[in-house]
C-alpha cells in the first residue's frame, strides 16, 4: 500500500509541475524534476510487478527526451 501512495504522490507532483508551467517553457530544473518523478513512478510500478528495476532503459530515456521531458 505504501508504494501506491508514493506513486500517487509522485504523479501528483508531476501534474503540479505541468500545470504550473502551463503553455510556458520548461526550464532545465523543471525537466529534471519531471524526469525524477517519472522515473520514480516507473520504479514503483515495476517494483509492484516484482521486477528488479533500478533505471530506465535507453529507449525510454530517448523517448522522454523526444517529448521534451528529459534533457
Amino acid at each position: 500500500m505504501r508504494l501506491i501512495e508514493e506513486r500517487d504522490a509522485a504523479l501528483d507532483g508531476l501534474l503540479a509541475l505541468v500545470r504550473e508551467r502551463g503553455d510556458g517553457e520548461f526550464t532545465e530544473t523543471t525537466n529534471r524534476q519531471m524526469f525524477h518523478l517519472i522515473r520514480r513512478v516507473a520504479s514503483i510500478d515495476t517494483a509492484r510487478r516484482g521486477w528488479n528495476f533500478h533505471k530506465l532503459s535507453q529507449d525510454e530515456i530517448a523517448w522522454l527526451r523526444q517529448q521534451g521531458v528529459a534533457t
